[in-house]
């Protein structure tokens, strides 16, 4: 788990995932709507039916070369900046989508209602 329903948690949680992800280690935090992970180089995602929306929220400042495929909402080699809402709630179309990031770390979060 690791929400715990207090968003200070969730947040630090999030932030411990950088110590595994520099160790190769991986982790994510699951609870019964979400399952979040910190990705910092390309990634293969299997649809799972159990989650609607996957959204992409930048970790670092800035991230580049962020290129989305097998989404509703495709990006090619785009720069994503910290604080922006551009990548919230897409959606998976293809069986396997594939997530590119050259540089930066993003948080992904694939959700359920």
């Amino acid at each position: 788990m690791g929400y715990g329903g207090r968003i200070d948690h969730t947040i630090s949680n999030i932030h411990i995932l950088k110590e595994t992800l520099d160790r190769k280690i991986p982790t994510r935090i699951i609870d019964e709507k979400n399952e979040i992970e910190l990705i910092n180089k390309e990634t293969d995602i299997e649809k799972d039916n159990k989650y609607k929306y996957i959204s992409i929220i930048p970790f670092t400042d800035i991230v580049t070369g962020l290129t989305i495929i097998g989404m509703k909402y495709p990006l090619r080699d785009y720069t994503l900046y910290k604080g922006t809402s551009l990548g919230v709630s897409n959606e998976q179309l293809e069986k396997y989508a594939k997530i590119q990031v050259k540089t930066g770390i993003i948080i992904l979060i694939k959700s359920r209602d």
